[in-house]
């Protein structure tokens, strides 16, 4: 398997695949976009929310919580150690 470089972020094409055959969600996708691109500890629903989704909440911004349950479920793929 290769990888998409983008900037100092290397990611796996596993995510990829893992989101086409539906075994993670978008957000969860948009997590570990943000994860390999500015984080080496696991993220924050919070501080997640506060850099991809700036400003106001929109339709469409996910939920602090819905956010949360993406880094666990995350964890239990084995994409993240010990989700906060």
């Amino acid at each position: 398997m290769g990888n998409l470089i983008s900037g100092d972020a290397h990611i796996p094409n596993q995510l990829f695949e893992d989101l086409h055959e539906g075994k993670i969600t978008h957000v969860m996708f948009m997590v570990m976009l943000w994860h390999y691109r500015y984080s080496t500890e696991v993220p924050t629903s919070t501080v997640i929310r506060q850099h991809m989704w700036p400003g106001r909440r929109t339709k469409g911004t996910p939920s602090i919580e819905t956010l949360q349950q993406a880094i666990e479920r995350l964890q239990a793929l084995g994409y993240l150690k010990g989700a906060r």
